[in-house]
């Protein structure tokens, strides 16, 4: 049984994010006197998006990167929604702008309407039609964030898919969609698949890179792909812990990670960091997994990536790397002096993007 690669993007992540810090430094400096701010517009009390929105925060303050939180209520009608928009659209001191998905359900079928009124020059998810287009000519200074974090991790573990037969399991318009143009714009194969696809199997099992993002927990086993398969999981989704220790979660609370860590790691032999990690399994209600059987896969495929801790973290990564971008634009400033430069240009002989 062959060995499969683990894959994990946080080395990719890491790279950009340090890109955009040593950016921000310089652009906080006079000449300039800028800081990027991106601004989150989030409806309701989903916890999900309330974690995640938190997490964007953090890692927008490390790099320099300013968030401001516009909360609406989980009742707010579609034109206070589309007031909330257009305020950010005008205010020049935005950079750039997210709608927090998904949006409570009576706002559901206005999604669309509500992501194409982000003013394209402030799109930092780069999901309005003009942002798309580009992406579809090749000629985007921005991308989808979770499409393009696909093939950073692929350039990672430096896979070439010229030729390659790509498979893609999911046609959303925020990850399928926009990786099948991106994928075509680098010459690969690509097929298609949704919930209507006949005999999935036989044709998953004869891709060279199958990337799965249909949001069905653990859906992808072994029997879904080749020994030489690459596997990228797209998917997020939560199960109920059923190991969750109640009790412990207290006993963490008021006595701290560490001194309990401790304690387990003498009662079991343990290391310390292998008892925070076990302390970590058992004092939460909920865990992430992906669209792929994780365990199931290993030894049956040639590479896997890991939910959490690959695409996933490219995804806030490259969000923060198109803020920046915005921003630069809209200074009309040169992406050379901050270390950058127009990214998805893929032939470098045609100048006319310049």
């Amino acid at each position: 049984m062959s060995d499969t690669i683990i894959i994990k993007g946080k080395e990719t992540a890491d790279k950009i994010k340090e890109r955009i810090r040593l950016a921000t430094e310089k652009l906080a400096l006079s000449p300039f006197n800028v800081r990027p701010k991106l601004a989150v517009i989030l409806v309701g009390h989903n916890p999900a998006s309330e974690i995640y929105v938190h997490h964007k925060s953090i890692q927008a303050k490390a790099v320099g990167i300013e968030t401001q939180i516009h909360r609406l209520d989980e009742n707010v009608d579609f034109d206070t929604l589309l007031e909330v928009i257009q305020k950010l659209n005008h205010d020049e001191s935005v950079n750039a702008i997210i709608l927090q998905l998904p949006l409570p359900l009576h706002l559901k079928p206005f999604t669309y309407k509500a992501m194409i009124a982000i003013d394209s020059k402030k799109d930092a998810d780069c999901f309005n039609p003009k942002n798309i287009g580009l992406t579809f000519l090749d000629r985007a200074n921005i991308v989808p964030c979770t499409s393009h974090g696909v093939l950073q991790i692929l350039d990672q573990y430096n896979v070439d898919v010229l030729g390659k037969h790509v498979v893609i399991v999911g046609a959303s318009n925020i990850v399928g969609k926009p990786l099948a143009l991106e994928l075509i714009n680098r010459n690969a194969t690509v097929t298609t698949c949704n919930i209507h696809t006949k005999n999935i199997r036989s044709i998953t099992k004869t891709a060279d890179v199958l990337v799965v993002a249909i949001g069905h927990a653990k859906f992808f086993d072994h029997t879904y792909v080749n020994q030489d398969c690459i596997v990228i999981d797209v998917g997020i989704n939560q199960l109920e812990n059923k190991s969750y220790d109640p009790a412990l979660e207290q006993r963490v609370i008021q006595e701290g990670v560490e001194a309990v860590a401790l304690e387990l790691a003498r009662e079991q032999d343990l290391t310390l960091d292998q008892a925070k990690e076990t302390l970590h399994n058992l004092t939460r209600k909920q865990f992430t997994v992906g669209d792929v059987d994780f365990e199931d896969l290993l030894g049956k495929c040639a590479m896997v990536s890991k939910v959490p801790g690959g695409v996933g973290l490219l995804t806030v990564a490259n969000l923060l790397h198109n803020t920046l971008i915005l921003t630069l634009l809209q200074k009309k400033l040169n992406f050379k002096d901050f270390g950058l430069e127009r990214r998805y240009i893929r032939d470098r002989s045609d100048v006319s993007h310049k």
